[in-house]
């Protein structure tokens, strides 16, 4: 047992297949699913590369493929194609040719002849097999024919031109390179050419992604065999692009002050060449050219560019970098040197924002409600150091001198009534007729004050209220004072009530008064020599004198004054019913026959499920409901009922109803089938039955006559015939009678015959004598 690895050159290594030499028989892997297990068998795997060729060792054929019998003898391959391949030729390389034709199957199909090319699909695996007489050995070569080839993965820089290349066998003029990365053909402005060209140039762009992917398609070449394809085949190439390194500036990012600006400087985030460095005090190379080496210091603020080129490809391989530089300004506080207030005088400063700020000292300075807001009020001449640092870290420092100047008084304090009775002061001279004095760096015209606040101690009786004034000069000097009021009253407020008010049912009717305003619309009234407090106004107590129609409530008011001095008064509220109650009695249409059954009704439930109506303003006592009349009139079958009931309210005022009701009378009855007249022969009289009849009205209940009654039976016969009669009578209850008559006739006996009569005969003169005569029926 022999091993044979055969190498195929030279087109690459190819591992063709493990081969067993077995009394002339080779044996690889699968084999071909239609050939007898002594054919050799090679599997020539041709992926990898669409134009690889194999010869397979020198072997002889044997056994049979595809139903070939004796004297054939045969060799299959199982051959799978690159998927840029579009085909394969077979044919012998070496050793001697069978005579004849010389052909070859795929998968037992159609005959192809041996050396010419085949079109089939890339990427499959196909099964040949050859058959021929003899057993020559021969070595095999099979060509795969390559379809399309593009370039090998391309690496390029930015902004550089690099070719690419496509062969193979294709129509050059149907050539069409597409880019697939971005799905809409964006990036197929970086080739020179699109179409119709085997050599086109790439050129990428600072913008394009770091790989690219472009795949090239064409019809296959007529002059590249007998293949030919309906639709264009493709391969891809792709691209790398190789960029220039990243920059960062520092410091990151680039703000300085004003009085400390430092150097900008350009570091790349790799060196793998040298590179020329150009400075711009303008965005995007523009503006004025500042610099040439890895820094600068820059003089203003605003977008600097810069542009890096690579030393080895300074043509093609540059590219611009804009940097933010921020040069930020010292605070200005913009402070005025001197200020001149009077005592309690505030000065409110509104300073600039995103700044921290120092107060030396710190006597008389407060921080506002808003950022940057200081509010200033020395009792004394102060000068002030205001040191100030920014966001930026920048800082600086002013001064401010504010001189104080004594300025005001109030008049004295005062004692009153009511806050009402003490008016403010609305002119200077007001101010100064009550004892006021005013002392201003400029002068004060007589609208120079205002009365800035009221502030009150939150008592009652006495209160004080604090009225605060703010007297202001013509040169905006201010200053305040306070003069105190007190508020004191001693004496109760006078209170009225509304008139008594009459209700019919509930106490709800007249509500009570919720506000001192629904009092005094009701007609109420209440004052106080200084000022009544409608706040305070309620209801102190509600009592009733417990009785009934009427029954009398007494409501207390109260009412006080701001001081809390308080009185009362009285209302009365009168509830009494004098409506009389309304009542309708249900009206009845009798269907019934007795008076039984219209029973009257024993309660109020009973009258109103039947209809009746009854209603009272304040409502109806149940319990008062009553039959005060139940009579009932006429005869038999005619009677009628007359009912009165009478209802009361719980104030004993009452109303009563009448109801009749006629009593229909019953249908008359009838006799229910009815005996017709007939005709009996006179040997059935003595078995003719007399029968009762029944008879009926067709009602039900009451009203219902129903029973039987016996027939009388009349008249005579004899042997010659005869009439009788059967009479049915019935009376009901109201006198109304109903009659039935049946006449049965007899008919006569029928003539008499012998029974057994002897017939005539002859006899002698001697039986004569002898003849008995017997009795005949």
């Amino acid at each position: 047992m022999i091993s044979v690895v055969r190498n195929c050159i030279p087109y690459g290594i190819w591992i063709c297949c493990l081969i067993w030499i077995v009394p002339f028989y080779s044996i690889c892997q699968n084999g071909h699913p239609d050939c007898d297990s002594d054919v050799p068998q090679f599997d020539v795997d041709l992926t990898g590369s669409p134009d690889s060729i194999y010869i397979s060792p020198q072997i002889s054929r044997s056994g049979g493929c595809c139903g070939q019998s004796h004297p054939d003898r045969c060799i299959s391959f199982t051959i799978t194609l690159d998927d840029q391949a579009i085909g394969f030729i077979f044919d012998i390389y070496s050793g001697a040719k069978p005579s004849g034709a010389l052909f070859y199957q795929i998968d037992c199909g159609p005959e192809v002849p041996v050396g010419d090319p085949i079109c089939l699909p890339g990427g499959e695996t196909y099964n040949i097999s050859f058959c021929k007489p003899g057993n020559n050995q021969n070595e095999y070569i099979i060509e795969s024919v390559p379809g399309i080839i593009a370039s090998e993965p391309l690496s390029a820089q930015v902004n550089c031109d690099y070719a690419f290349s496509v062969h193979g066998n294709i129509d050059v003029s149907t050539i069409v390179w597409q880019d697939i990365t971005s799905g809409t053909g964006e990036f197929n402005s970086y080739l020179s050419c699109t179409t119709g060209c085997s050599s086109p140039e790439f050129t990428p762009a600072y913008s394009s992604p770091q790989f690219i992917e472009y795949e090239v398609c064409a019809q296959v070449s007529v002059a590249g065999g007998a293949c030919t394809f309906p639709e264009p085949i493709c391969d891809t190439v792709e691209v790398e692009v190789i960029f220039l390194p990243n920059v960062t500036f520092l410091p990151d990012p680039p703000v300085f002050c004003e009085d400390a600006i430092e150097e900008v400087i350009a570091v790349l985030s790799a060196q793998p060449s040298t590179y020329t460095y150009i400075w711009f005090d303008g965005p995007n190379a523009t503006g004025n050219e500042i610099g040439n080496g890895t820094s600068i210091i820059p003089e203003i603020s605003g977008t600097h560019s810069l542009i890096l080129i690579d030393n080895y490809q300074s043509g093609c391989s540059r590219d611009t970098f804009n940097v933010d530089i921020q040069i930020n300004p010292l605070p200005d506080l913009n402070l005025p040197p001197v200020e001149e207030i009077c005592p309690g005088m505030e000065i409110d400063y509104h300073l600039p924002l995103g700044v921290d700020y120092q107060w030396i000292p710190e006597i008389g300075v407060q921080e506002g409600s808003e950022e940057g807001q200081f509010i200033l009020s020395p009792s004394i001449t102060t000068t002030y150091f205001v040191n100030s640092i920014d966001v930026n870290g920048c800082s600086n420092q002013d001064t401010l001198l504010v001189e104080v100047y004594g300025c005001l008084e109030c008049p004295p304090d005062t004692v009153a009534c009511s806050i009402e009775d003490v008016l403010p002061f609305e002119t200077i001279s007001q101010l100064l007729d009550a004892g006021g004095q005013v002392n201003y760096p400029c002068n004060v015209p007589e609208s120079g004050i205002e009365l800035v606040d009221v502030i009150s101690d939150g008592n009652l009786c006495p209160e004080e209220l604090i009225r605060v004034y703010r007297v202001t000069d013509e040169c905006g000097n201010y200053n305040t004072c306070e003069q105190t009021i007190t508020i004191e009253d001693f004496e109760s407020p006078e209170i009225f009530c509304p008139d008594t008010v009459f209700v019919s049912c509930q106490l709800s009717e007249a509500p009570i008064y919720s506000s001192f305003e629904e009092f005094i619309n009701a007609g109420g009234n209440a004052s106080d020599n200084c000022q009544i407090d409608p706040t305070s106004f309620t209801l102190i107590s509600e009592v009733s004198n417990g009785e009934l129609c009427p029954e009398i409530n007494e409501r207390v008011y109260s009412i006080s004054d701001e001081c809390g001095n308080q009185n009362q008064c009285i209302q009365l509220i009168v509830i009494n019913d004098v409506s009389t109650p309304e009542i309708t009695c249900p009206e009845i249409i009798p269907e019934l026959c007795s008076t039984w059954d219209y029973q009257a009704y024993s309660n109020i439930e009973q009258f109103l499920n039947v209809g009746g109506i009854v209603f009272d303003n304040c409502g109806i006592d149940d319990s008062s409901f009553e039959l005060i009349i139940d009579t009932i009139f006429g005869g038999p079958c005619n009677e009628t009922i007359f009912r009165s009931y009478q209802v009361s309210d719980f104030c004993g005022n009452y109303n009563a109803c009448e109801q009749q009701i006629d009593i229909p009378q019953p249908n008359i009855p009838y006799f229910l089938l009815p005996l017709s007249d007939t005709t009996i022969g006179c040997s059935e009289v003595m078995t003719f039955p007399i029968d009762s009849l029944t008879f009926i009205n067709d009602q039900e209940l009451s009203c219902e006559i129903s029973g039987s009654v016996p027939g009388t039976l009349a008249g005579s016969f004899d042997e010659c015939g005869g009439t009788q009669t059967i009479t049915w009578t019935f009376t009901d209850n109201c006198g109304r009678t109903i009659e039935h008559v049946q006449t049965i006739t007899i008919e006569p006996a029928p003539e008499a015959t012998w029974i057994d009569a002897p017939a005539d005969i002859t006899i002698t003169c001697d039986e004569a004598l002898e003849w008995l005569v017997t009795d005949l029926s």
